[in-house]
């Protein structure tokens, strides 16, 4: 299925750090989210995969103390783990896609919020948390039994339309599902006319330096791909001014000279980085 992702693009990752909408997290929790969100826009800068991988184990347990721990509820906790895990894991997978060690790296945080989930209905959730978990969940869908990768991708479905409904100024929620709706086929709900929207409305929603790097991105690569190289080339520069010293953007822009987008990437990353080497 193709809305089935396993990319590194999917950093993905985005969080926002304006709150109003998260009632049932406390100010210290929301503040805890918001250092973590600070430092995963940090890790852009970083040199290397490997320079990033090290530096989020080392902020993991440096930030997620026993202590601190002990001042969030299991909600907030998960969600920071999510946070910080799928970090992690993307930079991994950044390095080596198919190394022996994400699996064991990712799935046991998959199953802790899977068997949260089954006390706890998604429809009394935090939607930071139900984001979180569903970028996770995407990434672990390929370790997974079909049938079950497929349950949960129509369940994300589902959840993401509910955060967009409740809460449609929420960056965050825009993005996952303009993805979502992108990478679905038609059959299976998919819509490029929601993908547009939702893409558009998250890059002028977004409320920090995060989210809008993350919105401009995958904005500026929707408009690339079909065919408005002015739009492209606008949000992919405001991205770059957020970031000036990025990895990312360079690698885009690489793949556009060779009539590839980062979105193009995820089901292609062997033949495009092939086609950039040459």
């Amino acid at each position: 299925m193709k809305f089935i992702r396993t990319k590194t693009f999917f950093i993905f990752f985005i969080l926002i750090s304006a709150f109003a909408f998260a009632d049932d997290f406390s100010d210290y929790e929301n503040d805890i989210i918001n250092q973590i969100q600070e430092f995963r826009f940090s890790t852009r800068a970083l040199p290397s995969a490997q320079a990033a991988i090290d530096a989020i184990a080392d902020y993991r347990k440096t930030l997620l103390t026993d202590e601190v721990r002990a001042k969030l509820s299991k909600e907030a906790e998960l969600t920071a783990d999510n946070l910080l895990v799928l970090e992690q894991y993307n930079y991994m997978y950044e390095k080596e896609m198919k190394s022996p060690d994400l699996e064991p790296f990712i799935k046991p945080q998959y199953e802790k919020i899977a068997a949260w989930d089954a006390d706890h209905p998604f429809d009394k959730a935090n939607p930071y948390y139900i984001l979180s978990s569903g970028d996770l969940t995407n990434s672990t869908m390929q370790f997974l039994p079909q049938g079950k990768a497929i349950t949960l991708g129509v369940q994300e479905k589902k959840n993401y339309d509910m955060v967009v409904a409740k809460y449609p100024k929420l960056a965050f929620g825009l993005i996952n599902a303009a993805l979502w709706y992108y990478f679905a086929p038609p059959i299976g709900g998919g819509s490029m006319t929601k993908a547009r929207d939702y893409f558009s409305r998250a890059s002028e929603c977004a409320a920090n330096n995060y989210e809008k790097f993350y919105a401009y991105v995958y904005y500026s690569q929707f408009l690339y791909e079909n065919n408005d190289a002015e739009g492209c080339e606008k949000y992919l520069k405001m991205a770059e001014e957020l970031s000036p010293s990025n990895r990312w953007t360079p690698f885009i822009r690489k793949m556009n000279k060779k009539s590839y987008s980062v979105l193009d990437y995820s089901n292609n990353r062997d033949k495009i980085e092939k086609k950039i080497a040459d």
